[in-house]
């Protein structure tokens, strides 16, 4: 009188849907109907995998048996298991059905059970492949999400958390992203984030908290009798959760942030609703992950620009160039002897200026006299090397060589020269003081490199042409405001000294007459 079609749900444990029947007589059967077969009858038949004859329904009172037994009209029912392999995958039920006549259409019977097993596994893998087919697109649609929203982690999350709402029927989900060791929410579907932005949730405060905590996934269709339930969230958002998926995102073995979907719509959450969940978190970490990085990385970047600009102020961009090159290439800087054209300018009679204005202003003196003579230096392509208290040495040759590097040299000492009419009205307007200064340019044979040790090293030049360079500035104290120029850089620099008055001298370095060359301020 009746033939009913079930098929045992492959995502819920212990479910039989109603697929389809035919009945002569009335029924109140509805197709598409669902029961749960725990403790029933089914579950002989499953472990038996036997067809089972009932001959007087009439002793079946489990609530599920009643209602597919307990029929107007019926009185007997053959169940037999429908198989793929050796898995049963559902049941075809046929009512009021002598045992005569089950055991006479035996083979029949057996065989339309083998089409039924047939067509009900080939619906499940169409339906399985078109639900990966879908989760594939949504997650690729994830994954180019999260490559182009990198930059904008609001943008990503807002369109993770759309995809998630096309891709799993739910009545509403959120995400939550750890901030200062409590989880805040970041985005959400179907609910209202000005009241979700004032929540926090700490580690292991409810079933978010927990699965913060723990880093465990929780599925579940009894939420209030989950022992780490906790009605913050129903209370404020206004929905009673019946069941939960709740998925951590982890990142560097750290839970990042926690997935949730609230309320599954007409049936339980199921395992590939969790795989495709964990899928989506494990992207979201990478892309949150990339954006941490991407963010460090512009503030190393910010922060290096900063030490390099710091780091120019006591180091010539020259030499930190050099550094920086030599890391990246793996060639430190090392000494090397290199010829090199040296200038010294030397303040005249500063330690009775300094106290005729005292230290506060010398400091202020100093730093602007060092300013414009530095500039001149750097306009110059040379590199100012030390300071001396007083003065300072420039280096013009070191750490890149050039032929004009006499030439360079020479041409700042005649602009500093030149300045020193500036300079001087600058200090006698403020300290009511005149400055002079006394300029000297040698060019020989250095040794340059890092020198000191580990804790404090100096890019420097040492040798017998930097000791040559203080006793001609000793020398030039006779004559303020003058330049001297040592033979050595007078031959590389003659023809841009014609029409300056040139005087010539000789001095004994080593037993042997050095010639020196004198420019006169104008």
């Amino acid at each position: 009188d009746i033939i009913a079609l079930l098929r045992i749900d492959n995502d819920q444990e212990a479910i039989l849907t109603l697929v389809d029947f035919i009945a002569s007589i009335p029924t109140d059967f509805n197709p598409l109907e669902s029961f749960s077969f725990k403790e029933t009858v089914f579950e002989k038949v499953i472990s038996q995998q036997q067809n089972l004859f009932i001959e007087n329904l009439a002793e079946i009172n489990c609530a599920v048996d009643n209602k597919l037994f307990n029929q107007n009209r019926i009185n007997t029912c053959l169940i037999i298991p429908l198989k793929s392999a050796v898995k049963v995958i559902g049941f075809l039920m046929i009512y009021n059905i002598s045992k005569q006549q089950s055991e006479k259409l035996a083979e029949t019977i057996e065989t339309i059970a083998d089409h039924l097993s047939v067509a009900i596994e080939r619906d499940r893998l169409i339906k399985s492949v078109a639900k990966r087919n879908q989760e594939m697109e949504s997650l690729q649609l994830i994954g180019s999400a999260l490559s182009s929203s990198i930059f904008d982690i609001e943008k990503l999350l807002n369109y993770t958390m759309d995809m998630i709402q096309a891709a799993i029927s739910v009545e509403a989900g959120y995400l939550l992203l750890s901030d200062n060791g409590r989880f805040k929410f970041a985005a959400s579907f179907n609910l209202d984030m000005k009241v979700l932005q004032n929540l926090n949730i700490k580690r292991g405060e409810g079933i978010s908290g927990y699965v913060a905590d723990s880093g465990m996934i929780v599925m579940t269709e009894k939420v209030q009798q989950h022992p780490h339930y906790s009605s913050l969230i129903d209370d404020s958002i206004g929905i009673r959760t019946k069941s939960i998926l709740s998925v951590p995102m982890i990142s560097q073995g750290r839970v990042v942030g926690v997935i949730g979907l609230i309320n599954k719509k007409d049936s339980a959450f199921t395992i590939d609703d969790k795989q495709l969940l964990q899928s989506i978190a494990g992207s979201v970490s990478i892309a949150l992950e990339n954006a941490r990085l991407y963010e460090e990385s512009l503030a190393m970047a910010e922060k290096e620009r900063g030490i390099r600009k710091l780091f120019q102020k006591f180091v010539p961009h020259e030499v930190v160039d050099k550094i920086i090159v030599g890391q990246d290439t793996g060639k430190p800087i090392v000494e090397e002897s290199k010829v090199v054209t040296l200038l010294n300018i030397d303040i005249r009679d500063f330690s009775l200026f300094s106290k005729k204005i005292g230290p506060k202003k010398t400091v202020d003196m100093l730093n602007y006299f060092f300013s414009i003579m530095g500039d001149i230096v750097f306009e110059h392509q040379g590199i100012v090397d030390k300071y001396l208290g007083d003065g300072f040495l420039a280096v013009f040759g070191a750490p890149v060589s050039s032929t004009s590097d006499a030439q360079n040299a020479t041409e700042a000492a005649l602009e500093m020269q030149n300045k020193m009419g500036e300079v001087n009205e600058y200090c006698q307007k403020k300290y009511k003081e005149k400055l002079f200064a006394g300029m000297v340019v040698h060019s020989g044979e250095v040794v340059v490199g890092n020198i000191g040790f580990e804790k404090k090293m100096d890019y420097t030049v040492i040798g017998t042409a930097v000791n040559f360079v203080f006793r001609l500035q000793e020398l030039s104290r006779k004559w303020p405001n003058s330049i001297l120029l040592s033979e050595a850089t007078y031959n590389e620099v003659e023809s841009i000294l014609r029409g300056k008055m040139i005087k010539i001298f000789e001095i004994e370095e080593n037993i042997e007459s050095i010639k020196v060359y004198r420019i006169d301020s104008p």
